[in-house]
């Protein structure tokens, strides 16, 4: 079955993969070209500059008119030969409500406005990041800073155009680093978004990082979904 129209293909995705799910946190009504529902298997196509598609489930039928699209790493490689491997990411979610006030130590959390300082510290202790200061997605930044005024970590909280909001660019100072902080920091992002009337927080992350992954999961985050990244050769 094939839909175009948006409404439908959010029923479709609460009914088989119950609420919250991926569809919900990553695809705005703006963009949405169709979706296509193949037993308990979803395929979504983004019409962004090139067609974007994103597959749930292990029956993910490819559109040709992909030139990149995510599907989960369950479906076998020999659907995609007419693509590279570019990368993999896995998708989690959590419920506000589970993270109970946070314990920081002895650093002190707090909502983080000087967007320089927040872009020098990224720029240097965590490059990778997409999400940077004066981004219109930001709702608002939160950090960890030492006794001594140190910035330690930094974290943003981000709405989509989906209207889903996500956790990004989680960075922790590399000379701070294996001391708890980005758990800390998660959790203590995590309740202010409760603070605000904000029931869910989604976040993406590198299948292969590994170390991240265990913080999110011990702040309480469940997977939605383990992907491949595919672009066209």
């Amino acid at each position: 079955m094939e839909t175009h129209d948006f409404v439908k293909a959010q029923e479709w995705a609460a009914d088989i993969f119950g609420s919250p799910n991926l569809f919900q946190t990553w695809m705005p009504a703006i963009g949405f070209v169709k979706a296509v529902r193949v037993g308990t298997s979803l395929a979504f196509t983004r019409g962004d500059d090139e067609p974007y598609g994103l597959g749930l489930g292990n029956e993910v039928e490819i559109d040709p008119i992909w030139r990149s699209f995510s599907i989960p790493r369950s479906i076998a490689k020999e659907s995609t030969s007419e693509f590279v491997l570019a990368g993999q990411w896995d998708a989690y979610v959590i419920d506000t409500s589970q993270v109970q006030e946070s314990y920081v130590g002895r650093q002190q959390y707090l909502h983080l406005e000087d967007d320089l300082e927040i872009l020098s510290f990224l720029e240097v202790h965590a490059p990778e990041s997409s999400t940077k200061p004066g981004h219109r997605e930001i709702v608002f930044w939160g950090g960890l800073r030492s006794e001594s005024g140190e910035l330690l970590a930094v974290a943003a909280l981000t709405q989509w155009e989906s209207g889903g909001y996500v956790l990004s660019s989680v960075g922790v100072h590399q000379h701070h680093r294996s001391r708890g902080l980005a758990q800390l920091l998660t959790k203590a992002v995590v309740r202010e978004s409760a603070t605000r009337g904000i029931s869910k927080v989604a976040l993406g992350v590198s299948g292969k990082n590994n170390a991240a992954i265990a913080v999110y999961e011990k702040v309480g985050f469940t997977c939605m979904g383990r992907f491949n990244y595919f672009e066209l050769k």
